[in-house]
């Protein structure tokens, strides 16, 4: 039923091109993003919600709502409804641990004690190490504008900026 992620981050190009994906998936929605939560009410942002997914998501048992995230989808849904789900289930990160080893060059600076304040250890582990992955991006992202030499430049240039090295 729920339809597994077809992106990876294998490659600097595979990155890129989930990222485009997610952008365009995003775009017809972005009222919502950029809208401040009593926004929602003032605006009455929920009359622009497709009124046949409305219609039908009032009359769902909670239990059944609570699994769309994990993109399970019910029979009687409507068609634009199912493919929404399952297209943002194909485009979230895969819950799978990744596996930093083959960065073993690259030192996880700790976080600052007011950076960190407040955060549980799973949200440390998670910026620690998202920033490497943000690093990695910002220097492919570099490398590819050609305003330097060189992609080793171009990643060191990103580690600074990003305070990880």
């Amino acid at each position: 039923m729920a339809e597994q992620c077809k992106y990876s981050c294998n490659t600097a190009s595979e990155t890129l091109e989930w990222i485009h994906a997610i952008i365009n998936f995003i775009a017809p929605y972005r009222y919502f993003l950029d809208a401040h939560v009593v926004n929602f009410f003032k605006d009455r942002l929920w009359e622009a919600v497709d009124k046949e997914w409305m219609d039908c998501l009032r009359k769902e048992p909670v239990e059944n709502l609570l699994r769309i995230p994990s993109g399970v989808v019910q029979d009687h849904w409507p068609g634009s409804l199912k493919e929404f789900i399952l297209t943002l289930r194909s485009l979230s990160l895969s819950r799978e641990q990744a596996d930093f080893q083959e960065f073993s060059g690259m030192h996880i600076a700790s976080l600052s004690n007011v950076l960190a304040q407040g955060m549980n250890h799973k949200k440390k582990h998670e910026v620690r190490h998202g920033s490497i992955c943000l690093v990695l991006l910002h220097t492919y992202l570099c490398a590819q504008s050609a305003r330097y030499k060189s992609v080793e430049q171009c990643f060191f240039l990103s580690a600074f900026e990003f305070s990880i090295l």
